[in-house]
Order: C-alpha cells, then structure tokens, then sequence
C-alpha cells in the first residue's frame, strides 16, 4: 500500500514540472505523460496541464 500512495505523489510531483525540468532530470515531456497516465484518477487531480 505504501508503494502504491509513494508513485502516486512522484506521479503529482511530476505531473508539475516544467519540461526545462523535466530535461534537467533526464525525461521528455512524452515520457513524463506516459508515466503520469499510468495513474488513472490522477487526470482528476491537476488543476491544470502542464506547459508542455
């Protein structure tokens, strides 16, 4: 239970990064939201898209 809660919040963490951001740590935007999808419920949660 306490893997599932820790992806979710490295999954809202990442759902707002800049893609500046994500470049610093080695992502694209692309796989930034393949990985955010994985969260179903997660779409729900962000007040907002990211700037990418």
């Amino acid at each position: 239970m306490k893997s599932r809660l820790r992806r979710r919040r490295t999954r809202l963490h990442l759902a707002q990064l800049t893609e500046a951001q994500l470049r610093d740590v080695g992502l694209t935007p692309e796989m930034a939201e393949r990985e955010i999808a994985k969260s179903r419920l997660l779409m729900l949660d962000r007040p907002y898209q990211p700037p990418f």
